[in-house]
């Protein structure tokens, strides 16, 4: 076996990962923990005119509602990105006039429209739902 780059690197954890040994967060359980549920965009490109959290929050074990909305309202900023590298010996993407490219905000919830299919909409925080999903499977 070679060594550098491009050699192949030796995996330690499948075994306990393939025997069911493995640990994982979702495997704690704490007293009074709590759980989110991401509620996803079924829509790859849509206006989001308004969620609302009203029958989620009269539900039995719902903690909170979190919309982007909210994520404004309480000062959240954008998740700082940039979705290609800017080192050195890359090519330095510009526009044709010269001018840097335009990179959108990643806020962790939109509150304007869902981009693609997927995106969280909402974090539903549950204190039930480890109970829940143990009843129903």
């Amino acid at each position: 076996m070679g060594t550098g780059i491009g050699a192949p690197v030796p995996r330690k954890e499948d075994a306990r990962l393939l025997t069911g040994k493995g640990r994982y967060s979702d495997d704690l359980d704490l007293p009074g923990q709590a759980y989110a549920v991401m509620v996803r965009s079924p829509h790859a490109h849509a206006r989001i005119a308004e969620i609302d959290a009203a029958g989620a929050l009269a539900l039995p074990g719902v903690l909170a509602v979190l919309t982007g909305a909210d994520c404004l309202v309480d000062g959240l900023k954008p998740i700082p990105h940039r979705p290609f590298s800017v080192s050195p010996p890359d090519v330095s993407l510009k526009n044709r006039d010269g001018s840097d490219i335009f990179i959108a905000p990643h806020h962790a919830l939109p509150a304007d429209k869902a981009r693609f299919v997927g995106e969280p909409r909402g974090i539903v925080d549950v204190s039930f739902v480890r109970r829940h999903r143990e009843c129903a499977g």
